[in-house]
């Protein structure tokens, strides 16, 4: 869409669509924008383009046109909020500067009528619509700003810099504080540094812009010693070259920093508000074990990393010796509290030696990785402080197995030969499940509704069991060395005729035995029924039975 912008002979701004070669072919997207704002009315085209449009590529009566409402909301930007969050009108340029600006407009349809007052009926009506909309907006001026776009939010605010300073190994770290004063012509923010403030807000006319500019700085000092200490010493108002120590005392107040209403700029390796940071590592479960009971012993290491990469003895002892805060250490500089660290590794080292022998059980892995303490008879973390400064993960294995868990379709098995029937997909995969925590010597609990089918999951996982023998283990207080303990099934009496009727459909090559007087007699005695039970693959029986006989619950 070709379209320019026109004067109209009361000095008004409107938008035409024209044949003329020398009006701006915009894209299409763009042109629809512009249109649709200006539509809304003249003023609502102004605020447009220097918000939505402003690091647009326009032509030069476009960017006349967004540069003029560029000086409003720049001045908007310095002009203090009065009581109750309202904002004054925005006074305009004086006559001279607005006669000054017409001379200085691109050559444009109707500009013989665009002289010092119509700019000023531009900027009225621009003010009158700011004003408006800044009513009906929650979060006053700030809020405004940072929706109509990011950057005008920053006009008009302090930052406070830090960057590194490389020449100086003493005090590697650079300060400085400065104000926002415009936008340039490429929408960049032209920063210039806090002291000139003072010159700019010269005289009793700019008291309250002065004021309103450093208050986020006063509030600052009110809430963090170091914002106190540069305002009380006046360094706030100039460059200060800085050691890691004191370049770390500022990465911490951030937040404060932030809260009272200043910009920060810092280097791109303080990741997320944290750079990287030496910590206690602790891998558990790195070595390879056939079962996971709960008592199955993990083994258990400790070191130090940065950033998941261990580091020497020769570098945790630098770092140890270190005065703590921020320590350059291969390439990087690395946050360290020297003491909370020491803390963390002695803690961690106390219980490695506590579990050197036979490393720690499957139960107190999972403890620790869930961010609890042993309990009894291991070393207690001193502070909840110290856990930031230590991490246990899983090892290699042991992580491995858990994402299996987390995830039963990665352990997915064929149903057995002598399963008659088709398993549901759903159904493969709880047998799939089940077998696999049954491997690793875990309990399990299948959890779906009523009629979908656990029992013929549970049949598949004895068949699987019976045809990989893993139910051929032997206990010689119960059974004779030469016979196999079956799996053990409790139910309500009131299923046991369910479970043998699924079982001869289903599962029929399973050999049974039910141990409930409903089905045979029972021992008096408390003595297992040997030469029944013998190459039996499942024992059934119920709650109340279990009760009664020592045999099944051993």
């Amino acid at each position: 869409m070709t379209l320019c912008l026109v004067i109209s002979p009361h000095g008004r701004l409107l938008l035409e669509e024209s044949a003329d070669l020398s009006a701006s072919d915009l894209p299409a997207a763009q042109a629809q924008r512009i249109t649709t704002a200006f539509s809304l009315s003249p003023a609502a085209g102004l605020l447009h383009l220097a918000t939505v449009e402003l690091q647009s590529a326009l032509s030069a009566p476009f960017a006349f046109a967004r540069d003029f409402a560029g000086t409003y909301l720049t001045r908007l930007c310095h002009t203090p909020a009065l009581e109750g969050g309202d904002v004054p009108e925005i006074a305009p340029p004086g006559p001279e500067e607005l006669t000054m600006l017409s001379f200085q407009a691109p050559p444009m349809k109707g500009m013989e009528y665009l002289n010092a007052e119509a700019l000023l009926a531009w900027w009225t009506d621009l003010d009158a619509l700011v004003r408006s909309e800044l009513r009906a907006c929650t979060g006053g001026v700030q809020a405004y700003l940072r929706d109509k776009n990011p950057l005008w939010r920053l006009v008009g605010r302090v930052t406070f810099h830090l960057a590194e300073n490389k020449r100086d190994p003493a005090n590697p770290f650079a300060f400085m504080a400065t104000y926002a004063k415009r936008l340039s012509a490429q929408a960049k923010l032209q920063h210039l540094p806090l002291a000139r403030a003072l010159e700019e807000y010269a005289g009793a006319k700019n008291r309250p812009a002065l004021l309103s500019l450093l208050t986020p700085i006063q509030r600052a000092a009110e809430h963090n010693e170091l914002a106190k200490q540069l305002v009380e010493s006046g360094d706030v108002y100039h460059p200060l070259a800085w050691s890691p120590r004191e370049a770390f005392q500022f990465l911490q107040a951030i937040p404060i920093f932030e809260e009272s209403g200043i910009v920060v700029r810092v280097p791109d390796w303080w990741k997320a508000r944290r750079p990287s940071r030496a910590i206690v590592s602790v891998k558990i479960g790195d070595k390879r074990k056939n079962t996971l009971g709960v008592d199955a012993m993990l083994d258990f290491s400790v070191g130090v990393t940065v950033d998941g990469q261990p580091l020497t003895e020769a570098e945790l002892q630098a770092i140890l010796t270190s005065s703590g805060g921020l320590v350059p250490l291969r390439g990087q500089w690395v946050e360290v509290d020297r003491e909370k660290l020491a803390e963390a590794l002695d803690h961690w080292k106390t219980v490695e030696q506590q579990s050197r022998e036979d490393g720690i059980s499957f139960f107190q892995g999972m403890r620790l990785l869930a961010g609890a303490n042993l309990g009894e008879g291991q070393a207690e973390v001193a502070a909840e402080e110290t856990h930031a400064w230590a991490g246990v993960t899983p090892g290699k294995w042991l992580e491995e197995t858990l994402a299996e868990l987390r995830n039963p379709q990665s352990v997915l098995q064929e149903a057995p030969a002598d399963l008659h029937a088709q398993l549901r997909p759903y159904q493969r995969v709880g047998m799939s499940w089940l077998s696999f925590m049954t491997r690793l010597g875990l309990g399990a609990c299948l959890a779906d509704d009523m009629g979908l089918g656990k029992t013929i999951q549970v049949l598949a996982m004895l068949l699987h069991m019976k045809r990989a023998g893993d139910h051929h283990r032997t206990d010689k207080n119960v059974y004779p060395t030469e016979a196999r303990a079956p799996s053990l099934l409790v139910a309500p009496a009131s299923l046991i005729a369910n479970w043998k009727a699924e079982i001869a459909q289903f599962a029929p090559s399973l050999s049974v035995f039910i141990a409930h007087p409903s089905e045979q007699e029972m021992p008096t005695e408390g003595a297992p029924p040997e030469a029944a039970l013998a190459g039996r693959d499942l024992l059934i029986t119920t709650y109340g039975m279990i009760l009664r006989q020592e045999w099944m619950r051993a």
